[in-house]
């Protein structure tokens, strides 16, 4: 695991707050995270320079809150949530549950607030629990289980082709490129072509090679 520094620290504590709770102190923070309140401060102002937080003086001491409307605390929290994923466990919980090939987050938006993410995973159904690793990132987390992915919507395959890969490969193959394919995994790309198929595609999952990299 990468050493993270104190300003990261910080900044983590205010990733883990709920909208409508009330906001952070500096001492409070620094008992969480265990650094000198002088230091906190300095965190914390920086923070607020870059707008990433927000300070509030309604009671004796200033209260501090996440700007879930700045860009860069979005893409930070983002990042947080991508990195904690993989640091807290739950991939291993998952590989050794569900013996995946292929594993894909979706619902992580850089543009705006995660208040869910789904985690498609090909391998066998099994009543996979992960509510125990919901806590670190302050984030429902929605398993979707299947064989092959034949039976998602098309809502669902949208968010498959626009996830972050975590394990395996997914190649998207256009509908031309599959007509005398042996690789076809829908249905519907058996059938003729018409207006309404324009543009549709279809995806081929296989495994990961030895030396491929995943997020």
């Amino acid at each position: 695991m990468l050493k993270v520094d104190n300003q990261t620290l910080v900044l983590n504590e205010f990733f883990k707050t709920k909208k409508g709770e009330k906001g952070l102190q500096l001492r409070e923070l620094g008992r969480k995270i265990g650094l000198a309140p002088t230091s906190v401060k300095k965190y914390l102002e920086e923070l607020e320079k870059e707008g990433i937080i927000i300070r509030e003086k309604k009671e004796k001491y200033p209260l501090y809150y996440p700007n879930t409307k700045n860009q860069q605390y979005l893409r930070l929290k983002n990042l947080h949530i991508i990195r904690t994923i993989h640091e807290c466990g739950m991939i291993e919980h998952i590989e050794k549950t569900t013996k995946p090939t292929i594993i894909v987050l979706a619902g992580i938006n850089f543009e705006e607030e995660s208040k869910e993410i789904k985690l498609y995973i090909r391998g066998k159904a099994e009543n996979l629990k992960l509510e125990e690793y919901e806590k670190g990132i302050n984030t429902k987390i929605i398993p979707v289980i299947s064989k092959d992915f034949k039976e998602l919507s098309p809502s669902e395959e949208k968010e498959l082709i626009n996830g972050i890969v975590i394990k395996g490969i997914i190649e998207i193959n256009s509908r031309e490129e599959q007509k005398d394919s042996l690789k076809v995994t829908s249905e519907k790309a058996k059938g003729p072509l018409d207006e309404e198929d324009e543009g549709y595609y279809t995806r081929t999952l296989i495994k990961s090679p030895e030396n491929h990299i995943n997020w």
